[in-house]
């Protein structure tokens, strides 16, 4: 890196050739022929992030020669068939995962993010034997995590789980069985309550949303990514949240 009257190398570097470099948000990230950056494992794409070198997941499995950076992930092209666990077939996408604080005992959750696969849905740290969803005939496990709707989880100290998906402001949750009270999740950023209504219009009308501090239901100011309210619908109807 040049900083103005000499060049300063970025960290360790790389074992191999870096084919491209490209900007990527506040970062850097790199790819090319090379299986470790800074001394650790990144197979052929890693990432610079003002102090050293890190991996971006396993990597893709041949040669990596290009990089692309946009608002939905980072993209590499290359000679490879599979990045991480998933068949890519020369493209690959890198969806960054964020983190959330949840408090010891019951957490009304969502996920903030659209998930790819239910691979993707699996939130790092938590267990499926403690989460719970709420359907027409009561409380059962969720077999998959879907957006839009919210879950039960039981955390047995504060933690802060990770999340990996695409970013999205607006979701629907389709609710074929009323009335009852429905477990409704949030979107990618912060929506007013206002955000939320139902086709046909009146199926939650003048009720407001609650949601759980830990301690009681408070009525809630917005809705915050990752996090989850309950709702009252009288009449079947599909729920919108976002724009």
């Amino acid at each position: 890196r040049w900083k103005g009257t000499a060049w300063h190398a970025l960290g360790q570097g790389m074992n191999g050739t870096v084919r491209q470099l490209i900007r990527n948000g506040a970062h850097m990230a790199a790819c090319g022929d090379f299986s470790t950056a800074d001394g650790g494992p990144s197979p052929r794409v890693a990432e610079w992030t003002g102090s050293g070198w890190t991996a971006l997941g396993e990597g893709p499995d041949g040669e990596a020669f290009s990089l692309a950076s946009t608002d939905s992930g980072l993209f590499v092209g290359g000679d490879f068939q599979r990045t991480a666990s998933s068949s890519s077939s020369g493209l690959g996408r890198w969806l960054r995962p964020v983190t959330y604080q949840y408090r010891l005992g019951w957490n009304m959750i969502s996920l903030p993010l659209a998930p790819q696969s239910f691979q993707d849905a699996a939130i790092a740290g938590a267990s499926a034997s403690d989460m719970w969803r709420m359907g027409a005939t009561g409380y059962s496990r969720p077999a998959t995590l879907g957006f839009g709707e919210a879950y039960w989880l039981y955390l047995s100290a504060p933690d802060m789980l990770s999340f990996v998906g695409a970013s999205v402001d607006s979701a629907s949750l389709v609710v074929a069985d009323a009335p009852r009270w429905v477990m409704l999740g949030a979107v990618s950023t912060p929506q007013s309550t206002g955000s939320v209504r139902s086709v046909p219009n009146g199926a939650i009308a003048g009720r407001p949303l609650y949601w759980y501090d830990g301690t009681r239901y408070v009525v809630p100011q917005s809705l915050e990514p990752g996090q989850g309210y309950w709702v009252f619908v009288t009449t079947p109807c599909t729920i919108h949240i976002g724009p």
